[in-house]
């Protein structure tokens, strides 16, 4: 029987026997992810993530000092979730997961995860961003940081073991996460794509995903985000390809060469790395989210840039001065990787654009936006902002550069075969999304009552 209501403010200490999900931020919208689950009398938490937008706009895009931004403006502002639908589970959390690295998964830790007595567990690499930006805002938590390793699993209470089931995504270590109970598996899967042929790491382990199955899934959090895509989503080896004749299909001799990509996306930028090397440019990194994630993949040896000739520029003053070396010697030397792929304001590009350092675009200068417009606002008039001022400039540009790391409707499709869910929760999604996944679910024959819509807050009962 499943039960779905408004969570009560107040609730006994003693918890009647089974399964009950709480979806704290993450359905029907797409970041803010955190979703609680008690098992019995112990609770498990789910991602702590930011819904970027919100956040951006609540801090006026300046994110330079997170240890004094209030929390609970920023949970009125829906820049992160709003964990007091959960205040009645607090002392029972027995562990948090983190599923991968981006920040609408990690970047409310910093904010709310002091309020549970209870370890962090993520893989290395996700451990080690959050270290990272930890160490460079000076915050320090409570929480111990525990790693654990894609495909590995670790007995968390008596009735309790978590599996880390390795998949792909567009940052290093994603992982779904299993909870092994009594009354069946609880898959937690956002965000993943089906990629075979991965540019870095090893492909999807489907044979777990099977196995998993097998074993029996009693419920799933599904990412439903590119439900609505028909087909496969393609290989990022696709997206290297597009990213070599970009970087090496033009001629670009005597212009500067600027692209910008996400930060995490470390298999992007081993491709920029490759493809620039080619190019006989110095090659640069240069912001602070680039810097983060570039460092904790060196960190934990999963790529080194550093030692391939890459400068990693982080702080202000670095960057000045590397501006007026780069205007000196002539910019057809160097190959600058930038923050601001979606035109924020105070990411680097905009910097660039703008004139903030020593530095000014050319007719026929090339950048490469190796990036997807995150379809939402303000993301979408930033894009357009920038690229009008740049194609003012003159400078050749290049879009949609770029791959997704998110399942499209036949990966989903092939995930449910997979994994036989017997219910299940479509998240990192927008309402139409939503409606879409449940179509989905309906059309491979399941029961339409086990397909559970959920806003942020909502609690849902499987005795």
């Amino acid at each position: 029987m499943v039960q779905q209501n408004t969570p009560q403010s107040q609730q006994q200490a003693q918890f009647p026997p089974g399964v009950e999900i709480i979806t704290v931020g993450g359905t029907g919208e797409v970041g803010r992810n955190m979703t609680a689950v008690r098992v019995d009398d112990d609770v498990f938490i789910f991602d702590m993530g930011l819904h970027m937008p919100n956040y951006i706009k609540f801090t006026d895009e300046d994110v330079s000092d997170l240890s004094k931004l209030n929390v609970d403006a920023l949970r009125k502002a829906g820049a992160i979730p709003n964990d007091n639908s959960i205040t009645h589970w607090r002392k029972h959390v027995k562990a948090i997961f983190l599923g991968h690295g981006h920040l609408d998964h990690i970047g409310a830790v910093p904010f709310i995860s002091n309020n549970y007595h209870a370890p962090i567990i993520g893989s290395p690499y996700t451990i080690a961003v959050l270290k990272t930006m930890l160490r460079d805002e000076k915050i320090q938590l409570k929480n111990k940081l525990e790693t654990l390793s894609p495909n590995g699993t670790r007995k968390i209470t008596k009735n309790v073991t978590a599996e880390f089931v390795h998949v792909t995504h567009s940052i290093p270590q994603s992982v779904l996460v299993a909870l092994h109970t009594k009354y069946g598996v609880i898959l937690y899967a956002t965000d993943f794509k089906f990629d075979n042929n991965p540019v870095l790491g090893k492909p999807p382990h489907y044979e777990c995903l099977k196995r998993l199955g097998d074993q029996g899934v009693l419920i799933t959090m599904v990412d439903a985000l590119y439900v609505t895509r028909p087909g496969k989503m393609p290989s990022e080896v696709v997206a290297r390809e597009m990213l070599r004749d970009a970087m090496l299909g033009v001629d670009n001799r005597g212009k500067a060469l600027v692209i910008t990509t996400f930060s995490s996306h470390i298999a992007r930028l081993k491709s920029v790395l490759e493809f620039g090397k080619q190019t006989k440019r110095k090659i640069l990194f240069m912001g602070r989210s680039l810097a983060k994630y570039a460092l904790a993949a060196e960190e934990i040896d999963l790529f080194n840039f550093t030692k391939q000739g890459v400068e990693i520029l982080k702080y202000g003053n670095q960057v000045r001065r590397k501006f007026r070396e780069i205007m000196k010697r002539g910019k057809d030397k160097f190959l600058l990787v930038v923050t601001g792929h979606q035109g924020e304001p105070k990411s680097m590009l905009s910097k660039m654009v703008d004139r903030k350092f020593d530095f000014h675009f050319d007719s026929d200068d090339h950048v490469i936006f190796s990036s997807s417009v995150i379809p939402v606002e303000p993301n979408i008039s930033y894009r357009k902002t920038i690229e009008q001022h740049l194609q003012h400039d003159g400078v050749r540009l290049y879009t949609d550069i770029h791959c997704s790391g998110h399942a499209a409707r036949e990966d989903i499709r092939e995930f449910f075969k997979l994994t036989r869910p017997r219910h299940m929760i479509p998240t990192h999604a927008e309402p139409n999304k939503v409606d879409s996944c449940i179509q989905l679910w309906k059309e491979m024959g399941q029961p339409p009552k086990n397909a559970h819509v959920l806003k942020a807050g909502q609690r849902l009962k499987v005795a």
